[in-house]
């Protein structure tokens, strides 16, 4: 038994060296980047806990009516396009739908996006609610950096810095 350990553990050792030795220096700067698309994700609540988004509480619901103007075009709540770049080369194309209501694993959110997360760009995400009232939301991606991979995205709500998915206290 113990011989086979030393065998295998010799095998290791070989196969990693074959494999290890086999990456040259051209083909490891030929890394291929694709950055992934980003969807801004927002849960909104009243300072008592209630969930605004939840459609079956009608008394604290506040997303009928609700739009989200981003880059000079307004969507309403649930509407948007299906689309997707054609002639992409990106392994992962930002897939745009818009401006949805969803729930995931019980908790409810609206979703905007998906934004193209090569893109450098600092964008107002302005989300206008049924009563007239609006919360920004700023979206900046910038300094993409293939050789890491890594860039600076940052997301802030009413000028406030903050992490997606995004809080909104109402």
């Amino acid at each position: 038994m113990n011989v086979m350990k030393h065998v295998f553990l010799a095998m290791v050792v070989c196969f990693s060296g074959m494999f290890m030795g086999a990456c040259d220096s051209e083909e490891e700067s030929s890394m291929i980047v694709d950055w992934y698309p980003v969807s801004i994700c927002i849960s909104v609540y009243d300072a008592q806990g209630n969930d605004l988004l939840d459609s079956t509480d009608v008394k604290h619901y506040v997303a009928s009516g609700a739009t989200a103007t981003f880059q000079g075009k307004t969507y309403a709540l649930n509407g948007g396009i299906n689309s997707v770049k054609k002639n992409s080369l990106k392994m992962l194309p930002a897939f745009f739908e818009g401006f949805k209501l969803t729930n995931v694993y019980g908790k409810n959110f609206l979703v905007f996006g998906e934004i193209d997360g090569a893109a450098d760009m600092q964008e107002n995400l302005i989300i206008t609610w049924k009563d007239g009232s609006k919360d920004v939301i700023t979206y900046h991606c910038s300094d993409h950096n293939a050789n890491k991979p890594d860039c600076k995205r940052w997301f802030k709500v009413n000028g406030r810095l903050t992490d997606n998915p995004i809080v909104i206290i109402k």
